[in-house]
């Protein structure tokens, strides 16, 4: 099961989201050109980290990229090109239950 988030410029919709171990999210570009790159980063330092690391790239047009996520916790990303504003986190629950 995948969880969908919309990449428009400056933000990322929904922020946050919730899943369970084991899901997958799935950001899809909508507008301008962005990455999804879990904190600190490779250009820009950010915080807080992410225990797990992933990173989309740089997308344009209609890109599209998931990560599935295999530890509970919350992580956090943001996008390179336009620095620690831009940013979001996932949070994974350890079951089903999403009430985290």
């Amino acid at each position: 099961m995948a969880t969908e988030v919309s990449i428009r410029n400056d933000f990322f919709d929904p922020d946050p989201v919730t899943i369970a171990v084991g899901e997958s999210v799935t950001w899809r570009l909508r507008q301008g050109d962005h990455t999804v790159t879990s904190n600190p980063g490779k250009k820009v330092n950010c915080t807080p980290a992410s225990t797990e690391q992933f990173d989309s790239g740089l997308m344009s047009g209609s890109d599209t990229f998931s990560h599935t996520f295999n530890t509970a916790g919350s992580f956090a990303y943001h996008c390179e090109e336009h620095g620690c504003g831009m940013s979001g986190t996932v949070k994974v629950t350890a079951s089903k239950d999403k009430q985290a």
